[in-house]
């Protein structure tokens, strides 16, 4: 017998997901050289997508237990201490490299990379950082705005979606130079468009659940699996020159992704799968911070000890560093 969406507590296949994605975000950055890597990296461009429509699938449970302030509190918290946190890294690497701090100071703080963090999200320290300030600016549109009410805004994500393909990698395909990341990577044409998708989902659950069977959703997976694939093969030069977020499979594969976990993932009661759940549900959002910060500094002791960057290892030791600090952090918390 199906459980209506009301009388679910927990979506764990969710919390799975997301640990999932959070290892996919530090796959994006250390990825493994060949062609099966080429591969893991494909699928690897649904996790910042699927962040935002799980994001969105819960806003309204979020609303209604009145935790929409707390929860855009948290997250100022959260981009302001990442700020901080990277931004103290690139001054102790401009000291290593003997750059004087006015000389840091104004090349960093310009006017117009301020203008650009504030309309387009791109963060003056840590690029992944735009993360944070595009789901703050969602859910102020959500909450303070009250985009939520406004009447057929699942209308407008396919021409959010197609205006992010546009600026993004078929950008570089349609257009000689294409155009700046920050365009493509930011609250209105990434954002916006998964959190709202995640949120319409939500409001249909049930009637997925009602229509659509596991073996379809794994069926679409696979499917939009081999299009992202043909699309990264076609498009691969370009690609490598000019990598943008997504292909037009990634909005299809995250879509059949999010459901097949939403809808047909459970605990199973294994160990595993119980510290899956746990790490998703509890980390996945402080992998995703330090992940870029552990990969820098992985980076500098092998080429201090190694003198070359060992890419196959780069990625484990990312993962196992990154995690460890994580869970070490969050019991030093909880102690205090």
């Amino acid at each position: 017998m199906r459980v209506p969406v009301e009388k679910v507590k927990r979506w764990v296949g969710l919390d799975i997901l997301k640990c999932i994605c959070a290892f996919l975000v530090i796959y994006i950055h250390t990825p493994i050289p060949g062609r099966v890597g080429d591969m893991i990296l494909a699928l690897s461009q649904i996790a910042v997508p699927v962040f935002f429509m799980i994001s969105g699938f819960f806003y309204r449970k979020v609303q209604e237990d009145g935790r929409t302030a707390m929860q855009m509190k948290k997250i100022a918290i959260l981009l302001a201490i990442s700020l901080v946190l990277y931004g103290v890294w690139d001054l102790l690497a401009a000291v290593r490299l003997h750059i004087p701090l006015g000389e840091w100071l104004t090349g960093r703080f310009q006017p117009k990379a301020i203008l650009i963090m504030l309309l387009f999200n791109e963060a003056l320290f840590g690029y992944h950082i735009w993360y944070l300030g595009a789901i703050l600016y969602v859910l102020f549109l959500y909450t303070k705005v009250g985009l939520h009410k406004v009447k057929g805004l699942v209308w407008v994500i396919p021409l959010l979606l197609a205006g992010n393909l546009l600026v993004g990698r078929y950008g570089f395909v349609l257009f000689a130079d294409g155009f700046p990341g920050y365009l493509e990577r930011n609250w209105l044409l990434l954002g916006l468009p998964f959190f709202a998708l995640g949120r319409f989902l939500f409001d249909k659950i049930d009637v997925l659940r009602a229509k659509i069977s596991r073996v379809m959703l794994i069926a679409c997976v696979l499917l939009f699996f081999a299009t992202s694939l043909l699309e990264d093969y076609l498009l691969r030069d370009i690609a490598a020159i000019f990598p943008g977020d997504m292909y037009i499979s990634t909005i299809f594969l995250a879509m059949a992704v999010f459901l097949l976990f939403a809808l047909f993932v459970g605990s199973g009661g294994s160990r595993a799968t119980a510290c899956l759940v746990g790490i998703g549900r509890k980390h996945s959002t402080w992998i995703y911070i330090l992940h870029l910060l552990v990969i820098s500094v992985i980076r500098e002791v092998m080429d201090a000890v190694f003198h070359r960057i060992y890419h196959g290892w780069l990625l484990f030791l990312t993962i196992l560093c990154t995690l460890g600090m994580v869970l070490i952090g969050s019991r030093v918390v909880r102690r205090k």
